[in-house]
């Protein structure tokens, strides 16, 4: 998976991909729902981990308080760097 694919969950649950951060050896994403006419659904935003297993890549919504606030903190840099340029 990669920043600016689209995936759909187990749910039918569309999501984009907006950026990804490496913690720990661990891919995380921060993403977007889209909704039924394909537009974004900025309500619906989601941080998601790569996860892989004998069976191939899937992801995990990421739920820990702590770490989802970490995480946010790194993505909200890296969207201000890329605001910067």
């Amino acid at each position: 998976m990669q920043v600016d694919d689209t995936i759909v969950l187990d749910d039918n649950q569309r999501y984009t991909l907006l950026q990804s951060v490496e913690v720990d050896d661990n891919t995380y994403f921060l993403a977007i729902g889209i909704d039924e006419q394909d537009n974004p659904d900025y309500k619906n935003m989601v941080i998601l981990k790569e996860c892989q297993d004998i069976d191939g890549i899937y992801v995990e919504t990421v739920a820990n308080e702590a770490l989802l606030g970490k995480l946010t903190k790194m993505f909200e840099k890296k969207l201000k760097e890329v605001d910067e340029k």
